[in-house]
């Protein structure tokens, strides 16, 4: 039987002490007892390098910790520190194809290669004795695996891997007191997305047939120009028990149609200039009609410095939302797909990387397909950031339009297991700009058609 723990401590015995180690890091708490344990024996560098954790601020925040960690810990040896380089994109791209894999499979071996082959070249660059990662502290990792794919790494680098299985002799549990006793944050999922969705989800939606399914009021406008009631009558009619709105006002009235035919408000479109000028009409608004999201529906954005400036505005908005109980989405078009003519960043990537954290994605899967991309390739980049879908078909040929659900191209029930499982959405939001037919059969044709294609 294979004994990590015993090969590392038969390693020590026959190294020179203060002979050099790059330790591949997670986080700040896994490392904690692995750097006490091994700089009693080893000059270590600590190399933290996670594309898997695609979060921004998450990743930041983690190298922070680490880096207090080692200015506050005494060791033997001195410990110094590397910051690899933030490439989330390296790691989707590792991935993909492996998004609904469980955790500790396959997608996990591919991450666990992916961190420990790019320590094993910067020790190979750096001329370092011996190369290991923290992962095996976990009790939810497989030593095995890290250690198999650790030795293969060591062959084809030509580096030497120093084995472990940290968690061992209550490595784990003093990690913890470590961590107390310097209080360090701890996050409760590795730090990938998908980890973070399955931690997040468990009590949560479990197939597509449960996801509820709403309309976007907009679908109807020259009904409710015309006749509100009659509007959300038809939405009604058609089987639709959820609605988002084009405006707040009048609060009152809404809200007493909204009663009358069992309707229930998740959201609003506003533009933030809007809300700016408004904001406690939203606010008082959404507490008569009931609402929780405010959707930034449209803003042409070209520019990478416009990008910013409107992210740093919609997140001032959104703190405020915050403290009201109240959330904030940001709806794509088309726009977000161009390019920045002087770097050639996505204005989508912008957006992302620079929005609060709680500001999630209406992705609107028609614009996304208009722009000449994949609604699975946007959804595994919004990983975890979903909450509202639009769901809008696109016809099959030239011009793009946007005809009813089921008369053109989507393969829906591919897209809404997309949507729950990896962008964690919560409703299904029915939106027609087009009709073929008459707006209220339009939208009762687009219900029956997406209920049913979620069921199979």
């Amino acid at each position: 039987m294979l004994n990590f723990y015993a090969d590392l401590q038969k390693i020590i015995s026959e190294t020179p002490a203060g002979s050099s180690l790059l330790l591949h890091s997670c986080c700040a708490p896994c490392s904690s007892h692995v750097i006490y344990a091994l700089s009693e024996h080893f000059s270590i560098t600590v190399f933290y390098y996670n594309p898997n954790i695609t979060e921004r601020e998450e990743y930041f925040h983690r190298v922070l910790e680490q880096k207090r960690l080692i200015s506050e810990m005494p060791t033997a040896f001195p410990v110094s520190f590397i910051e690899g380089d933030y490439e989330p994109e390296a790691f989707f791209s590792a991935v993909k194809g492996h998004e609904c894999d469980r955790e500790g499979g396959a997608r996990c071996r591919i991450c666990y290669r992916q961190r420990i082959l790019k320590t094993a070249i910067v020790a190979k660059e750096k001329g370092f004795d011996f190369f290991t990662t923290t992962l095996s502290i976990s009790p939810l990792k497989s030593s095995a695996v890290i250690n198999e794919v650790g030795y293969a790494v060591q062959d084809e680098v030509g580096v030497r891997w120093l084995p472990s299985d940290f968690k061992k002799k209550d490595g784990y549990k003093h990690s913890i007191e470590l961590s107390k006793q310097y209080s360090l944050y701890r996050q409760n999922y590795c730090g990938c997305i998908y980890s973070k969705n399955q931690e997040r989800n468990k009590p949560m939606i479990k197939s597509n047939a449960e996801l509820p399914i709403g309309l976007q009021m907009f679908s109807l406008r020259e009904m409710m120009e015309d006749d509100m009631e009659a509007g959300f009558k038809a939405a009604a009619e058609a089987g639709y028990k959820f609605v988002e709105l084009t405006t707040p006002s009048p609060a009152d009235k809404i809200k007493e149609l909204l009663d009358k035919y069992g309707l229930k408000a998740v959201a609003v479109h506003a533009e933030l200039p809007q809300v700016q000028k408004r904001f406690d009409e939203f606010v008082e608004s959404a507490k008569t009609i009931g609402y929780d999201t405010i959707v930034l529906p449209w803003n042409e954005l070209r520019r990478a410095k416009e990008a910013i400036a409107y992210a740093e505005e919609a997140n001032v908005i959104c703190d405020k939302l915050r403290k009201e109980g109240l959330k904030m989405a940001y709806h794509n078009h088309d726009h977000e797909f161009y390019r920045e003519h002087k770097t050639g960043e996505l204005i989508l990537d912008v957006l992302f990387n620079h929005f609060d954290k709680d500001i999630t994605w209406e992705i609107d899967i028609y614009w996304v397909r208009f722009a000449n991309c994949d609604p699975i390739d946007f959804i595994n980049r919004m990983k975890g950031r979903i909450r509202l879908a639009h769901i809008k078909e696109i016809s099959k040929g030239e011009p793009k339009t946007n005809p009813e659900i089921g008369l053109g191209e989507f393969d829906m029930p591919k897209i809404v297991t997309a949507l729950r499982e990896i962008g964690g959405a919560e409703i299904l939001i029915v939106e027609q700009e087009q009709h073929t037919m008459p707006e209220a059969e339009s939208v009762a044709y687009s219900y029956k058609s997406l209920a049913d294609a979620i069921k199979k």
